[in-house]
């Protein structure tokens, strides 16, 4: 047998029946996607009126969270854009393809503000550099001259204290001179004179015109906006599809054949369009008298119908038992000697109703066909 490939795995892991559609699949996507955005919400609020402070450390855990519940989503809108209904189909087709290409573009956004942005950060990063160097050489400046300052400080009280000795050697040769003392003066004395060169610093570096943080300020919104449109979009596929379903989805008794009790209508899946007899024809036109019919021997007349279609598909065949509210068929054929189940679908009492109808064969083939059992429309009895 050949293997199964991963498409097959998630189609049969997603698949239900004629008229059950999303009903078990709103607990894997739907109640999925409401549980992870509530305890999103709530996680959220904690953080911003709580613990504003941490908050940045959680957003990462928040967004890798809502990718990982989109991409879930998409498994389901991939699915559901080839189900049975054509409206549905085509509805979460367009609604996915819409997704796909605002993704793309709020990709492309993202890259081209990253790629700016870095240029900008990569800026400010030499700008705090040269900031720094800046500051530090100004430092070295200012203590050198502090220094220089300090020297310039001590010489001028040196010159004070050499001028008031100054003055009293004078002071005593002159009072000598009185006396009539004859004194040798002879030169020297202290000339301090010290000069600070001038330095001047050079001027600090230019800041960059324009910073990231004001940078992501402008486009912040439109940021925004790009996600809550991938966000927004996802929830209206999901929305559409149980909208949909839930007016598509028929009951368990009304499976098949649904189109029994028409007027002049039309088959989705066939284009054939028929007649339909009047209520006061049948007694098999309500579900309480088709339950109450001899269930036996319509099963008889059903198990003839499908010997007479088995036998334009040879190596297959048929089996159908009662069961509680219907009747299931089965398709076999033999592989290596062990009877191996082909196909399988279980119908409503409905079905029973209408073997005793003159284009039931037609209408059964239809309906087998539609629940993927191996039969070729062309060969089949009609």
């Amino acid at each position: 047998m050949s293997r199964r490939t991963f498409s097959d795995r998630v189609n049969e892991y997603l698949a239900e029946p004629t008229g059950q559609q999303f009903k078990k699949n709103k607990w894997r996507f739907w109640f999925v996607a409401l549980l992870a955005f509530q305890g999103l919400n709530s996680i959220l609020t904690a953080l911003v009126f709580n613990q504003a402070d941490r908050l940045q450390a959680y957003m990462g855990s928040v967004l890798l969270g809502v990718g990982a519940l989109l991409c879930w989503l998409g498994v389901a809108f991939l699915y559901y854009s080839d189900g049975r209904d054509r409206r549905l189909a085509g509805g979460v087709a367009i609604l996915d393809s819409v997704t796909l290409c605002f993704a793309v573009a709020h990709f492309g956004f993202l890259m081209w503000v990253y790629g700016h942005l870095s240029t900008l950060q990569n800026a400010e990063k030499a700008y705090a550099v040269a900031v720094v160097k800046h500051n530090t050489d100004a430092q070295a400046l200012q203590e050198s001259n502090a220094r220089i300052a300090d020297a310039i400080q001590k010489a001028a009280d040196a010159r004070e204290r050499t001028a008031k000795i100054e003055q009293d050697v004078a002071y005593q040769y002159r009072q000598a001179a009185k006396h009539g003392a004859r004194i040798k003066r002879e030169a020297g004395g202290i000339n301090a004179n010290i000069e600070m060169a001038k330095v001047e610093l050079a001027k600090p570096p230019d800041p960059p015109k324009d910073s990231s943080a004001d940078y992501l300020t402008r486009w912040d919104s439109a940021i925004r906006l790009a996600n809550f449109g991938e966000l927004a979009l996802a929830v209206a596929t999901l929305i559409f599809i149980r909208v949909r379903t839930s007016r598509t989805n028929t009951p368990t008794e009304e499976d098949f054949p649904e189109e029994i009790d028409a007027g002049i209508t039309q088959d989705d899946r066939t284009g054939r369009r028929f007649d339909r007899t009047k209520k006061s024809d049948s007694r098999r036109l309500s579900p309480a008298s088709a339950i109450s019919t001899d269930r036996k021997e319509e099963l008889k007349a059903l198990r003839a119908h499908l010997k007479a279609i088995a036998f334009y598909c040879p190596g297959f065949w048929f089996r159908a038992d009662l069961i509680d509210g219907g009747v299931s068929i089965r398709m076999f054929r033999r592989r290596e000697g062990l009877e191996e189940t082909v196909a399988l679908t279980r119908q409503s009492d409905k079905l029973l109703a209408a073997v005793d109808r003159p284009d039931f064969r037609e209408q059964l083939v239809d309906e087998l066909i539609h629940q993927k059992f191996p039969i070729d429309k062309h060969d089949a009895p009609t």
